[in-house]
């Protein structure tokens, strides 16, 4: 059995299914929870029904249970009611996704956003299955030159992406793109974006703070993580709790798990040896 190192990994999903999917150095591992048996996925190049690459960014699952795999050298598509993994070269008058390392994917209505780290995002018609759209060198909707980070859906009408140096919020129904925030410090830069669909949450090297994309407001916790000696830009990773909505659970390097309130701020840290 071929040894997975599963301390080397980039993104972790729960499907709808009750699985567990790992992405590590030398692929991707599902594990069942109902029965507790793992499966492996790995790169081919010259295999259409495997995986394109073995580094993994980002995983996503649809509204049709269908698991999308966002790698080095772009998207895969897991159907796990067929057992059937595919090579979506997603080719169309707008160029193609294959390739590109692609490092963020989500759903917005019948449409998948995917991002790219320096190729813009391709919108995907699930429907039709074909790309629909390329926000990359449009005039009002320019990402090119933009280094993409992360992308999170904030309603029907808007999403949000972070690049290494600024966020961006589009409005789906307009469609126009406006930059906030941005950063000027050579050295600064974005790390990390999250939604629960009101609010963003964003990590940067220099700061942690809570955008309110409606009103423009900035509520910074760089001083809080300080105090808990956290290096600014280590939170990596937030998840919301499944009781309680105005809890998110906050993760990283050497941050320990972070417990997080929406109106009162951090509310504890939980490290090696602590039974707080």
């Amino acid at each position: 059995e071929k040894n997975y190192y599963l301390h080397e990994t980039n993104f972790i999903l729960s499907d709808s299914d009750n699985n567990i999917w790992i992405s590590t150095s030398g692929g991707l591992v599902k594990f069942s929870n109902d029965s507790e048996n793992y499966s492996f996925f790995e790169g081919d190049i010259g295999n259409e029904r495997a995986l394109s690459s073995n580094y993994i960014n980002c995983l996503y699952e649809d509204n049709n249970g269908i698991i999308w795999v966002g790698t080095e050298k772009g998207v895969n598509i897991l159907n796990i009611k067929n057992k059937f993994v595919s090579t979506n070269k997603m080719e169309s008058q707008y160029g193609s996704s294959y390739g590109d390392n692609i490092v963020s994917i989500i759903q917005n209505n019948k449409y998948l956003w995917i991002a790219t780290k320096f190729s813009g995002i391709y919108i995907y018609d699930i429907e039709s299955k074909e790309i629909v759209y390329r926000l990359y060198d449009k005039e009002n909707l320019n990402l090119s030159n933009k280094h993409i980070k992360g992308l999170v859906k904030i309603n029907d009408r808007y999403t949000t992406c972070i690049t290494n140096k600024e966020i961006i919020t589009f409005d789906v129904y307009n469609k126009t793109m406006k930059e906030d925030l941005p950063l000027e410090g050579y050295s600064e830069e974005y790390e990390y974006i999250y939604s629960d669909n009101e609010m963003v949450w964003v990590s940067s090297t220099t700061d942690f703070f809570v955008h309110d994309i409606s009103s423009g407001e900035v509520t910074s916790y760089k001083d809080e993580l300080k105090k808990l000696n956290i290096n600014l830009g280590a939170i990596k990773y937030i998840v919301s709790d499944l009781n309680d909505k105005n809890i998110l659970w906050m993760g990283g390097v050497n941050t320990g798990i972070l417990k997080y309130h929406k109106d009162e701020g951090f509310i504890g840290q939980y490290v090696k040896d602590s039974f707080d």
